[in-house]
């Protein structure tokens, strides 16, 4: 089921009025879609991905990034995209998955997120210690990702 798009008028005369159809249509178009991106079941590579309408797509996957068997100043992983991208433009959000509140993270990991090296099927995810230390030996790191991108 496709949504129907409402046309609104504003002004004093000839306008659409607010209605609890109106805007029940809107909460039932917005129920459906997020209904709709919550039924993507992941793939075997763990992301949920989609092909929306305009030759976009949206996916969202977490991954953890881990230090090598020595304390590290970066910790870096590739990711393969779920889809080829048409180009290098496309946008990731990544979102560092942490136990505590943000007070007592701070002091502690003093780290940055990054993302590099974007090719049209796959990008970096770094994560790089700040000053007061070392990222710790055999230490894992979960990143929540968000893209979103255009298809060739």
């Amino acid at each position: 089921m496709s949504y129907e798009k409402q046309v609104w008028k504003d002004g004093t005369t000839d306008y659409t009025p607010l209605t609890p159809e109106r805007l029940n249509h809107m909460e039932d178009g917005i129920a459906a879609a997020n209904d709709a991106w919550d039924s993507v079941a992941p793939t075997a590579d763990g992301w949920r991905a989609v092909r929306l309408p305009g030759g976009v797509f949206e996916a969202d996957k977490q991954v953890r990034v881990t230090t090598g068997s020595s304390k590290a100043e970066i910790a870096s992983l590739t990711v393969q995209l779920p889809f080829a991208a048409a180009d290098t433009g496309y946008r990731v959000l990544p979102a560092l998955c942490i136990g505590k509140t943000m007070s007592e993270f701070m002091p502690e990991y003093d780290v940055e997120l990054m993302i590099g090296n974007k090719t049209t099927s796959s990008f970096n995810v770094v994560i790089h210690r700040g000053s007061f230390a070392l990222l710790g030996a055999n230490s894992a790191w979960d990143v929540d990702l968000f893209i979103r991108g255009s298809l060739p």
